[in-house]
């Protein structure tokens, strides 16, 4: 055997029980949530206010609370999240919110989630329209007050404007089975609105006038870039 060949293997274990050392350490370590010594049931309350950019209050969205089980995996070099658990409630119209959540040191990474459901096709689903860490501030005590801004509302007033102006059954049907269109067009005086649903993904655009749908057409699907 060479004397590069011996250096080589004498090296190998070194670096091998190096690695091992500093995934044991990893693992040994006690999240900041063990370290805490919170006990497991503790009431939290998570509170707080959602505004949009400007300062004005946001009512009747979604606040999101996320609880998440993050570890490192060695096999993968990375951590990765396990397991995740929400508990959710609406604003008031001032743009209040409060959680109540009892403390279960399993979870070990916390978000806080602004959202609005709404109809995509033939299914409800959500919206995230703001999304902020927390952990370090659930971890220090309760109550847990942090301000909510959602920076862009686009799609939460598009939402609503579109939801307002529906009110006849042949509309309130269409949004049952297709869900939120991607654009509206609107064309006519008030009262004798023609309007026209696009769905570019699904390949269809519904026709209305004067709240009744007149004609559906179908194209070839648009797909989204993503």
């Amino acid at each position: 055997m060479t004397e590069a060949r011996q250096r080589r293997r004498r090296a190998f274990p070194t670096w091998a029980r190096l690695g091992s050392l500093l995934l044991l350490a990893a693992f040994l370590l006690p999240s900041p949530a063990d370290a805490k010594g919170r006990e497991r049931g503790e009431r939290v309350l998570f509170t707080g206010l959602v505004t949009d950019a400007s300062g004005r209050p946001l009512g009747d969205v979604q606040v999101i609370l996320e609880s998440a089980r993050r570890k490192f995996l060695a096999r993968k070099l990375r951590r990765e999240t396990l397991d995740t658990f929400r508990v959710s409630t609406e604003t008031d119209p001032s743009g209040a919110y409060s959680i109540t959540w009892p403390w279960n040191d399993y979870y070990n990474h916390y978000e806080l989630l602004v959202a609005v459901p709404y109809r995509r096709g033939n299914q409800e689903t959500l919206q995230i329209l703001a999304r902020y860490e927390i952990t370090d501030k659930a971890e220090e005590g309760t109550p847990v007050v942090t301000s909510l801004v959602v920076a862009d509302t686009t799609f939460l007033n598009t939402l609503r404007r579109f939801l307002a102006d529906m009110d006849t059954p042949d509309e309130r049907r269409t949004y049952q089975r297709m869900g939120k269109p991607d654009k509206v067009e609107q064309v006519g005086p008030h009262g004798e609105v023609e309007a026209a649903w696009w769905y570019f993904e699904a390949g269809r655009v519904f026709r209305f006038k004067a709240g009744k749908l007149e004609d559906e057409d179908t194209f070839d699907p648009v797909k989204k870039f993503r």
